[in-house]
C-alpha cells in the first residue's frame, strides 16, 4: 500500500507539471474558452491521483507502523522468555551445587564444600542458601566468633564447655553445628585462665562504671542542697542561721564546707557567717549539721554563737 501511494504521488506530480505548462500555453492561447476547459479536465485528474495517492500513502505507513511495532513486541517477549529460562537454569544449576557442598559437609570435606559453594553463588544468589552456609562454614574455627560466643555464656555454661559437655545451637546445618561445638568447647578449655580473668576485668569495670554513675548522680543531689550559682552556701542552713540572729539583715556569708558521710544518705556541712551581736558589734560565727541528701532535713545542728 505505501509503494502504490508514493507511485500514485509521482504520477500526481507529473499531472501537475502538465496541468502548469498546459496553463501558461491557455493564457497564451487565443481560444481561451478550449484551451482552459483541457486544463480544467487535467487539474481534475491531478486532483484526484494526488488525493489518492495521500491517503494510499498514509494508509501504507500505518501498517507498516504495526508491523514494526508488533515485530519489536514480540521480539520483548522472546528476550524475556529467555531470561527466565536462563534464570531458572541458573538456579538449578546452583541449588544441585548446593546440596553437592552439603554432602562434603557431611563427610568433613569442608575446602571441598567451600569451592561448591562459592561456585554456587557465582552462578546467581536468588533463591539460593549457599551463602549463609558458607558464612557458617567460615565461623567453625573463627576465634571472632568464639569470642563473641564466650561473651554470651553463664558462668555455668563456661564451666560446661571447658569441660567439654556444652552443646548450643550455633549453626542451621547439624553437622557444622556438632563441628562448631567442638571446636568452641576445645578453645575454651585452651584458653580458660584468660576467659576467666578478663571475664574478672570487666565484671570490675563494670562496677566502676555504676559507681562512678551513682557517685555522679550523688553529686547532683548534693549539689541541688546549695546556692552554687550564687555563692556556695547551704539552702537550709542558711534559712535556719538567719532565723536565730538577732539582725538577719545583717547576715554575711562567709565560707561553707561539706563532705558525703559514710552511709551516701547525709552529709556533714558548716558554714561560717558574719553578723551583728545583741550589741551591734559584727562577729563572725559558724554553724554545722547533718543533712539528709534526698529531703534536705538538718539534724544535729551545732552553732557557735
Amino acid at each position: 500500500m505505501f509503494v502504490i501511494g508514493m507511485l500514485l504521488n509521482f504520477v500526481a506530480f507529473i499531472l501537475f507539471i502538465i496541468f502548469i505548462v498546459l496553463l501558461i500555453q491557455a493564457l497564451r492561447n487565443k481560444d481561451k474558452v478550449g484551451a482552459f476547459g483541457l486544463v480544467k479536465k487535467v487539474a481534475i485528474v491531478w486532483a484526484l491521483v494526488w488525493i489518492t495517492g495521500c491517503v494510499t500513502s498514509v494508509v501504507g505507513t500505518n501498517n507498516e507502523s504495526k508491523k514494526v511495532t508488533a515485530s519489536v513486541e514480540n521480539n520483548k517477549v522472546d528476550v524475556k522468555e529467555e531470561v527466565k529460562k536462563d534464570q531458572q537454569m541458573g538456579q538449578k544449576e546452583a541449588l544441585k551445587l548446593f546440596e553437592e557442598a552439603k554432602q562434603k559437609i557431611s563427610e568433613n570435606k569442608l575446602d571441598e564444600a567451600k569451592e561448591l559453594l562459592n561456585k554456587s553463588i557465582s552462578i546467581t544468589k536468588t533463591g539460593n542458601n549457599s551463602e549463609a552456609l558458607l558464612n557458617e562454614l567460615n565461623k567453625i574455627n573463627n576465634t571472632d566468633f568464639f569470642n563473641i560466643a564466650i561473651s554470651k555464656m553463664s558462668e555455668k555454661e563456661l564451666q560446661e564447655s571447658k569441660n567439654d559437655t556444652l552443646v548450643k545451637q550455633y549453626m542451621s546445618n547439624g553437622v557444622l553445628n556438632t563441628t562448631t561445638n567442638k571446636n568452641l568447647n576445645a578453645y575454651v578449655k585452651q584458653n580458660y585462665a584468660t576467659i576467666t580473668e578478663k571475664r574478672k576485668q570487666a565484671e570490675l569495670e563494670k562496677q566502676k562504671q555504676l559507681e562512678a554513675k551513682a557517685n555522679e548522680e550523688l553529686e547532683k543531689k548534693v549539689a541541688s542542697l546549695f546556692y552554687t550559682a550564687y555563692d556556695g552556701s547551704n539552702n537550709q542552713l542558711t534559712k535556719f542561721i538567719k532565723k536565730s540572729m538577732n539582725d538577719p539583715k545583717s547576715y554575711k556569708h562567709d565560707e561553707t564546707k561539706y563532705r558525703i558521710n559514710k552511709d551516701k544518705k547525709t552529709i556533714y556541712v558548716v558554714q561560717s557567717f558574719r553578723g551583728k551581736n545583741g550589741f551591734g558589734a559584727l562577729v563572725l560565727n559558724s554553724c554545722s549539721a547533718t543533712q539528709d541528701i534526698e529531703t534536705g532535713d538538718l539534724t544535729d545542728i551545732d552553732c557557735n554563737n
